[in-house]
């Protein structure tokens, strides 16, 4: 399974999109003692907060962090069409765009442990 994305705004204006990691994941069950309901909306700031800390975008302490930012939002999952392959949803790209790996039609909401079908050499490679 893919680590989660999600895209924080801060009160300036900036924009950061940060991948929720397994370990931030696991520190925020920690101090919440799960994943209830009565506190999802906390836990998921303070796993965003913990993935930003870890990677050192974030320096501040969670409570400084929580005044300078107006939301945490889900990040989308890709819905346009894979460029390579034509399937909405389900393909993998590097930062560049490129495309690391496509599902086969079947697996399009499962996540693959690594590539299932390796994506073509771009033009040019």
């Amino acid at each position: 399974m893919a680590a989660p994305k999600v895209k924080v705004i801060y009160n300036d204006g900036r924009e950061v999109v940060v991948k929720v990691t397994p370990r931030a994941q696991f520190r925020t069950e920690e101090r919440f003692g799960g994943m209830s309901t009565q506190v999802v909306r906390r836990a998921s700031l303070y796993a965003s907060w913990c993935s930003m800390n870890q990677a050192g975008m974030e320096k501040d302490d969670f409570e400084t962090w929580l005044e300078k930012i107006d939301d945490v939002e889900d990040y989308p999952t890709r819905t346009a069409p894979c460029r390579e392959c034509d399937k909405v949803g389900g393909c993998a790209f590097d930062d560049d765009g490129l495309p690391l790996w496509h599902y086969p039609p079947e697996d399009l909401n499962d996540e693959p442990e690594g590539p299932t079908t390796p994506a073509p050499s771009p033009a040019g490679s």
